[in-house]
């Protein structure tokens, strides 16, 4: 499975305060199928690409053999 953050943010509405905040938009690929997962997060922190991941392994219903990361920053060590 690859990962990136997309370039572009996207721009929502908090709805908890009703201000528009810029959100990185999460995204991953299985190679072979093509099979994308996008999810927009509050930033590029670990617990947010951390959740993204897990969220998209659920989706696919299992786990790859690789998760091959693109200069992500904020990758676990």
């Amino acid at each position: 499975m690859y990962i990136d953050f997309a370039g572009d943010k996207l721009e929502v509405v908090d709805s908890e305060n009703g201000e528009c905040r810029s959100v990185e938009v999460f995204v991953a690929i299985l190679p072979c199928s093509h099979y994308t997962y996008c999810e927009a997060v509050w930033s590029q922190s670990r617990q947010d690409l951390i959740r993204a991941c897990e969220n998209a392994l659920h989706l696919y219903g299992g786990v790859p053999m690789a998760i091959v990361p693109d200069n992500i920053i904020s990758r676990p060590p």
